[in-house]
C-alpha cells in the first residue's frame, strides 16, 4: 500500500532528476567549439523536453483529476507552472541550437555556450524544486482524498497509455535510480496492462540498462528464470 503511494510522484521523478543531472554534465564537459558534441547534447535536451512534456501531461490528465473535484485550486497552479517550465526550456533548447548554427569564428561562442549551461542549471533547479512540492505537499491532498484503488487505477491509465517508446525510454532512466522493490513493483505494474511481446521487451531492458547483480536480484520478483 505504502509502495503504491510513493509510486505516484517518486519513481518518474527520480528517472528525471537523473537524466536531468546527466544533462547538466555533459554539457559541463563539452567544449563550445565541438560541434558533433554540441549536436549530441542538443538531442539530449530535445529528449529531456519530450520527457519532461509528456510527464506534465500524464499528471494533468491521470492525477490531477483526483484534486480537481475535491481541493479546488491546486491543480490551477501545477498546470500553471507546467506551462512555465515548459515554455523555459523550449528557448533553453532553441538558444544551444542557435549556438551550433554559429560560424566558426564567432568571437564570443565560448561566452554563448557559458550561459546556456548556466540557464539549463537554473531550470534543473527550478524545475527540482517542482517535483520536490509535488512529492511533499501535493502527495499529501492526494493520499488524504483518494483511495488507493483510485491511485492503483491512475498508475495503470499512465503505463497503459504510455506509447513503447515514451516507456522505454522512461525506465531507462527510471530503473537505475530506484531500489529493487519499486523495479519488482513498477515492472509486475507493467506485466499486467501490456501485452506479453512488449512486458518481454521491458525486460530485456532492463537486463540492459542494470548491473548484473541487481538484474539477477530482480529476476524473482517478477517472474522470469
Amino acid at each position: 500500500m505504502d509502495l503504491i503511494k510513493s509510486f505516484l510522484y517518486n519513481a518518474i521523478h527520480n528517472a528525471i532528476r537523473s537524466r536531468s543531472f546527466d544533462a547538466s554534465i555533459k554539457a559541463g564537459m563539452i567544449e563550445s567549439t565541438d560541434p558533433s558534441s554540441l549536436k549530441v547534447l542538443h538531442e539530449n535536451i530535445k529528449s529531456l523536453k519530450e520527457m519532461l512534456k509528456n510527464h506534465a501531461s500524464h499528471e494533468e490528465k491521470f492525477i490531477h483529476p483526483l484534486l480537481d473535484e475535491r481541493v479546488l485550486g491546486v491543480t490551477d497552479k501545477l498546470n500553471a507552472e507546467h506551462r512555465k517550465f515548459d515554455s523555459m526550456f523550449g528557448k533553453i533548447e532553441t538558444y544551444l541550437a542557435w549556438i551550433i548554427d554559429l560560424p566558426d569564428n564567432f568571437e564570443k561562442r565560448k561566452e554563448a555556450y557559458l550561459e546556456f549551461r548556466h540557464n539549463l542549471n537554473r531550470f534543473i533547479f527550478g524545475y527540482m524544486a517542482h517535483i520536490d512540492k509535488e512529492e511533499s505537499d501535493v502527495a499529501l491532498l492526494i493520499w488524504e482524498v483518494s483511495t488507493i484503488e483510485e491511485i492503483d487505477k491512475v498508475l495503470s491509465n499512465i503505463i497503459g497509455n504510455q506509447t513503447p517508446n515514451e516507456t522505454m525510454d522512461i525506465l531507462t532512466w527510471m530503473l537505475p535510480a530506484i531500489n529493487l522493490e519499486e523495479r519488482a513493483f513498477i515492472l509486475n505494474h507493467a506485466k499486467q496492462v501490456v501485452p506479453p511481446e512488449a512486458f518481454k521487451a521491458l525486460c530485456q531492458l532492463a537486463q540492459r540498462v542494470l548491473s548484473a547483480e541487481a538484474w539477477l536480484a530482480l529476476k524473482p520478483r517478477i517472474g522470469v528464470e
